[in-house]
């Protein structure tokens, strides 16, 4: 999978003190109604089912959050503060 990385950033005047603003993009969450488990109706946990599904396809999305924002971090100490 190819991770894209996008920093903006910008330098704004704000009453005479120079504020650095960063806007990192990160990865995507992507869900639909069969990762969440819906399609299983017969079961008496059905909603702990749907939350514990839900959980467990969040969990590798915030894995890979955490994997840009430290990348990201490095490129920023390295490049943009001064």
């Amino acid at each position: 999978m190819m991770l894209l990385r996008v920093i903006l950033f910008a330098d704004i005047d704000i009453n005479g003190k120079i504020v650095r603003v960063v806007n990192v993009y990160l990865e995507p969450f992507r869900l639909n109604k069969n990762m969440l488990g819906m399609e299983d109706e017969n079961s008496e946990k059905k909603e702990n089912n749907k939350m514990g599904a839900l959980f467990s396809r969040l969990i590798p999305t915030f894995r890979t959050h955490e994997e840009q924002v430290k990348k990201s971090e490095k490129w920023l100490i390295t490049r943009l503060i001064r």
